[in-house]
């Protein structure tokens, strides 16, 4: 452990909890988004110490603010995301969500968790990184980034695709934990539009048409049997599908002559989107034949080797600063570290705040945690970076 890391982190609580307030106060919910809030947040608190900066976006009001500290080859990146979900019904928050109001280590808000608070903690470590850069041999990048809540289209992603993401590794720390677990595995998500066809008639005289819809009642009763296909994978649960959209018909006195599903798979790195696809497709044409399947939207599952330089680092020290090893876990849902490693750069969720308050009424994070972690970001910088 590096003493005088911890002594710097440990003197920065007071200013975490003011910046944290700041970011929360601006309302980035995401759409509209409006990032560009929370970026002049962060941009006083970088200017305050004079850690030089970049902004970029891809529309106005959508930007991510981006920082490099040191000059080795190797690179690790950290971002947290700016925008944020919207409060949902007020009435049901113990006090004002865009407030960061502090009871005790507390801080209620939207977003303290999800994810203005890691994102909070990160800057702090990254001024920490800053007043020791000339320990560093290698370059930390840490960013503000956009539009992860609506699939990083403004954020992540446009950063990659205009090469303004450079880097050897990436931490993600977006997906609460407390620390306590460490991501290295993502299911695909695959979404796919299922359509029956009828023939219509009028709702007087039914026998005289085919009902879509009911062809759909019969697949729909199928698929709570289906069976997938697939390897057991060591950190992840076994593939799932949910029935999430469903329409059907123009009006009720016709007979449909058409009906749609979307179904959201959750996949296996042993599965392939294009299999997944044809054995759903055999197996529904088996009960209706006409039955068509379509490919509406995919993510790719993801992994990284659970042996890699990031996950031991980060494995050290948290078991020096917190006490305790993290779990290695798949997850169920995505994160950007698909981003990441679909460009071959290992990426790892890793994260403060509790998960299961994210999205909900009271969000909240635990001030002190969040600053332990500041002091973790920075030692696991400076191990990867050494």
């Amino acid at each position: 452990m590096n003493n005088k890391i911890k002594i710097m982190v440990e003197n920065s609580y007071d200013e975490l909890v003011q910046l944290l307030k700041e970011l929360i106060e601006q309302d980035t919910t995401n759409l509209p988004g409006n990032e560009y809030l929370g970026v002049r947040v962060l941009e006083k608190f970088l200017k305050k110490y004079d850690i030089p900066y970049d902004i970029h976006w891809k529309e106005k009001g959508r930007e991510n603010i981006i920082v490099r500290i040191g000059e080795g080859e190797k690179k690790l990146f950290s971002a947290g995301h700016i925008d944020v979900v919207p409060a949902g019904n007020e009435k049901l928050w113990k006090y004002p969500p865009f407030e960061g109001h502090v009871e005790g280590n507390i801080m209620y808000g939207r977003g303290t968790t999800d994810n203005k608070g890691p994102l909070a903690a990160l800057f702090i470590a990254a001024k920490v990184i800053w007043q020791l850069k000339n320990d560093l041999n290698g370059t930390f990048i840490v960013s503000g980034v956009a539009d992860e809540e609506k699939g990083s289209v403004y954020g992540t992603d446009f950063l990659m695709e205009k090469g303004l993401i450079d880097c050897d590794y990436a931490i993600i720390p977006d997906i609460g934990g407390n620390c306590k677990v460490i991501d290295i595995a993502e299911k695909g998500v695959l979404d796919v539009k299922i359509i029956t066809k009828g023939k219509s008639a009028h709702g007087s005289t039914p026998a005289l048409g085919i009902n879509a819809i009911e062809k759909m009642g019969d697949l729909i009763k199928a698929l709570s049997e289906y069976k997938f296909k697939y390897e057991e994978h060591k950190y992840l649960s076994p593939p799932t599908m949910n029935i999430g959209l469903i329409k059907g018909g123009n009006a009720s006195n016709m007979v449909a002559d058409k009906c749609e599903i979307i179904v959201n798979i959750r996949y296996l790195p042993s599965q392939k989107k294009d299999e997944t696809k044809v054995d759903l497709e055999h197996f529904l044409q088996a009960i209706h034949k006409d039955t068509e399947v379509e490919i509406m939207a995919n993510l790719n599952p993801t992994e990284v080797n659970p042996d890699n330089e990031l996950v031991t680092a980060i494995s050290m020290k948290t078991k020096e600063i917190l006490g305790f090893e993290p779990t290695l876990i798949g997850l169920g849902g995505a994160t950007v570290c698909k981003t990441f490693i679909e460009n071959n750069i290992p990426a790892v969720g890793w994260s403060p705040g509790p998960d299961d308050v994210a999205h909900i009424a009271n969000e909240y994070v635990d001030l002190k945690e969040l600053l332990k972690f500041s002091q973790a970001m920075a030692e696991v910088v400076f191990e990867l970076l050494k």
